[in-house]
């Protein structure tokens, strides 16, 4: 719904590319807009903005480093990425959790900075709303004040991420933040109980499947394992696939894959840091995907 929404104000002209903002959730959320426009708009939809929260906030601190107190070729970690590199390299790398704050703290103390944001960003497009949590809220908050041009899609009753800060009151806050916005019902299919017996099917039978949720992939025993074991002799590829049998083989391919398109290990661990489980689908394989209902 998204996608066709910017479509539709694009192709029409109400308004320009390079002003819409669509912030999703995950990077493979990102990707999938981006070549859904591509094809309603050709190399138009390369001009717009399509980001994951932390991708945004990454962005505007790199455009103003001085400003954030960072240096010119900063570079984010995650916390899962710090326990696999060594302390003194990590000491001066703002932590990946971070990101939304400084560019909270930036906005704060530098109104210009915010309002040519606010004036780039003039039409904003937000997915899975029930799922901010309160930095991303203020945020969103800053970049479109009460009378601006956002469209939010969520439902609060799927709304899973409270152990991580999200939290459905803002969602449903919508209408107070934002008292002339128009609200829309569409009808939801919801994941069936039945799932968990079909994955015992499944094993039984022996049918090829995978097994996808929205958890970052560090999360997952198998490819810490990984990261923990990796070092900087043998060709990563070829350390990675030493765990054949030893993980889910699309997990593998995945890792396979970006460790040929990376030239270090810290590289490869930073790039891996930020994926998670569902980024690691591949449309084309030849298995069935046992998906959660947000991956």
């Amino acid at each position: 719904m998204l996608t066709k929404r910017i479509a539709h104000l694009v192709e029409t002209g109400s308004v320009a590319p390079e002003n819409c903002l669509a912030v999703t959730f995950t990077r493979k959320a990102a990707h999938e807009m981006k070549d859904r426009l591509a094809k309603i708009l050709g190399n138009t939809a390369e001009k717009i903005n399509i980001h994951t929260f932390h991708s945004l906030c990454f962005g505007i601190l790199k455009e103003n480093y001085k400003k954030a107190g960072l240096c010119e070729n900063f570079r984010i970690i995650t916390k899962n990425e710090r326990e696999f590199l060594d302390k003194e390299k990590t000491e001066e790398m703002p932590d990946f959790d971070d990101l939304i704050k400084l560019t909270l703290k930036l906005f704060s103390e530098n109104e210009d900075i915010l309002s040519a944001y606010r004036h780039k960003f003039f039409n904003i497009s937000v997915d899975e709303y029930q799922d901010i949590d309160e930095d991303q809220y203020k945020l969103i908050r800053m970049l479109a004040p009460s009378d601006s041009c956002i469209c939010v899609i969520g439902d609060p009753n799927q709304s899973i991420y409270g152990f991580r800060g999200g939290d459905a009151k803002f969602f449903n806050n919508f209408k107070i933040d934002y008292p002339n916005a128009m609200l829309i019902n569409l009808k939801n299919y919801r994941a069936s109980a039945q799932i968990p017996p079909l994955i015992e099917a499944f094993e039984r039978s022996g049918m090829p499947f995978s097994k996808f949720s929205n958890n970052m992939l560090c999360e997952n025993k198998s490819v810490r394992n990984i990261l923990k074991s990796l070092d900087d002799i043998a060709p990563l590829n070829e350390q990675i696939k030493e765990f054949k049998g030893k993980i889910d083989d699309n997990i593998l391919e995945s890792l396979v894959q970006i460790a040929q398109n990376t030239t270090t290990k810290e590289q490869f661990i930073h790039e891996v840091s930020l994926m998670s489980e569902s980024d690691t689908l591949d449309s084309q394989g030849d298995r069935i995907s046992i998906m959660t209902l947000h991956a």
